[in-house]
């Protein structure tokens, strides 16, 4: 690798000032609480424009240090390297490097069906619309607790929010992003339900109706 050790001490020391919650994943409200001032909610955006190259809504340790392998490798010095890295820790805003990534959001599309899925057209039109409704046509495409809390109606929007979470934000990130979503429904199909049952249940959650858990090896 093209960065010293002094360089990995440096990212190692940020990130984990990022990560609060020591989860080795970043969320967007950590950086949120992280980066201060006017320009927050932009060097938020920025940076997960630049690391966050799957759009889960989390940005990994191994996303954090490709990013800057990369960055090494785009002809900067370590030096300059290290004195941003040390701008950042004193609570400086993100910059955009000149290394082929974009600071600016590029469109985040809902996954396609892949041609041998076990789930149907339909059913995964469906399971879209079901996305797309929680997530307030989010175009980060992402469901928040607070998107699934004001989804889910009546005394048990809490409960409904949690379960869901707990089922479907496999890595703890504080997010559903599209992939992960239709992943849960993927599985749901794999372990034994009709296909009618996840069609009927889609509806249900359409209208409102609280969360189940279902019987595909995970936990509410």
């Amino acid at each position: 690798c093209k960065l010293s050790q002094k360089t990995w001490d440096k990212l190692e020391e940020l990130f984990r000032l990022m990560d609060q919650d020591g989860s080795n994943a970043v969320t967007r409200d950590e950086a949120r609480h992280f980066f201060q001032g006017a320009f927050s909610n932009l060097s938020v955006d920025a940076m997960f424009n630049e690391v966050d190259t799957d759009s889960s809504g989390a940005i990994t340790s191994d996303e954090f240090v490709k990013f800057w392998v990369q960055v090494r490798g785009s002809g900067y010095k370590e030096q300059d390297i290290l004195d941003e890295i040390a701008e950042l820790i004193e609570g400086g805003a993100w910059v955009d490097w000149k290394d082929g990534r974009d600071t600016m959001a590029s469109e985040v599309k809902f996954p396609s069906r892949p041609i041998l899925c076990r789930l149907s057209g339909k059913t995964w039109a469906k399971c879209e619309e079901l996305f797309r409704k929680m997530s307030n046509n989010d175009e980060k495409l992402l469901i928040t607790r607070e998107m699934a809390q004001g989804f889910f109606q009546g005394a048990w929007s809490n409960i409904s929010a949690d379960a869901m979470f707990n089922e479907v934000d496999v890595n703890r990130h504080g997010v559903i992003n599209a992939k992960d979503f239709m992943k849960f429904w993927v599985q749901v199909k794999t372990s034994g339900y009709k296909e009618s049952d996840i069609s009927e249940e889609l509806d249900n959650l359409l209208d409102g109706n609280p969360w189940v858990d279902w019987k595909d090896g995970r936990r509410t």
